[in-house]
């Protein structure tokens, strides 16, 4: 199988390039070949009307209007549809290491890091394929055909607009995630439940102590099980996945605000600022303050 790597950042999409986000819309979409490809950016591909099937990575899911799939970096995908269908298609592309994401509050903020890979480092087996089914009155889909607008008419003031526009994206992205959910992922572990309970209990908890016995007293499983049995589910070591959420939150955190490094560290649940400023440089490869400077920066 012949995989295309694309890179999107060298198309000369202009927003992308100036502020880190970019649209291309595909009216009347259709494609009865697997023609696989690789992004260097995040994509969120838009399907405002119609019927098609997704494939990302290895797997394949029958989208329809309106709905979201999310392409991590470096995942692999393709969109086609049956003899007979078409689709009008939106992409978005996030270059996140650009984009200065807007602050959202906090029970929206703490949802933007399961749709969102702020790192490639971050990809588990658990969000490696992200597809958001929306309501038929969803209003995205007209926020969406806005922030394009603005991005692609460049009118007067359409900067603001744009970071206007992104906001209300993401908040609505947010509160539809949260009430609707994000289509669970497919499991064949036997304790699947059980460790999606684990799961969701680190996602809501994570700036608080958590121990493996509170979090095998959640899952109703013995310690030593359950470190087994989460690292065959999701792919990762039980606490490898709770620092993760803990610096994402970080990450969003030093972009979005001036509070000191210290702070940030404890309200993301780490009692250690040596300890913290460690695991960031491991998932993010620099300092909290050099990533904090890079981003004023835009770099």
């Amino acid at each position: 199988m012949t995989i295309e790597d694309i890179h999107i950042k060298n198309l000369g999409l202009t927003p992308l390039q100036e502020m880190g986000m970019a649209t291309q819309n595909f009216p009347d979409y259709t494609n009865d070949r697997l023609t696989i490809h690789r992004l260097d950016v995040v994509l969120l591909s838009f399907i405002m009307r119609g019927t098609c099937e997704h494939l990302i990575d290895d797997r394949r899911y029958p989208a329809h209007g309106p709905s979201i799939g999310i392409t991590h970096l470096n995942q692999t995908h393709c969109i086609f549809t049956a003899a007979g269908s078409v689709a009008d298609i939106m992409n978005i592309y996030l270059d996140l290491d650009r984009l200065h994401l807007p602050a959202l509050p906090v029970p929206l903020q703490e949802m933007v890091p399961r749709l969102l890979p702020l790192n490639a480092r971050f990809a588990n087996r658990l969000n490696r394929v992200q597809q958001l089914d929306l309501p038929e009155d969803s209003p995205l889909p007209s926020i969406a055909r806005l922030l394009d607008r603005e991005l692609n008419g460049r009118q007067p003031g359409w900067n603001g607009a744009v970071m206007a526009c992104l906001q209300i994206f993401l908040t609505e992205l947010c509160r539809t995630a949260s009430a609707t959910g994000i289509r669970p992922q497919e499991s064949d572990h036997p304790s699947a439940l059980r460790l999606e309970r684990v799961r969701a209990h680190m996602d809501e908890h994570f700036r608080e102590p958590l121990t493996l016995d509170q979090l095998s007293a959640v899952a109703g499983l013995s310690r030593t099980y359950l470190c087994r049995a989460f690292h065959a589910h999701a792919g990762k070591a039980i606490f490898t996945y709770l620092q993760e959420r803990r610096i994402q939150a970080a990450m969003l955190t030093l972009r979005q605000s001036n509070d000191k490094v210290i702070q940030i560290a404890n309200d993301c649940g780490f009692n250690d600022l040596s300890h913290f400023n460690r695991c960031f440089r491991r998932f993010c490869g620099q300092t909290p303050l050099a990533y904090r400077r890079q981003d004023k920066e835009g770099i």
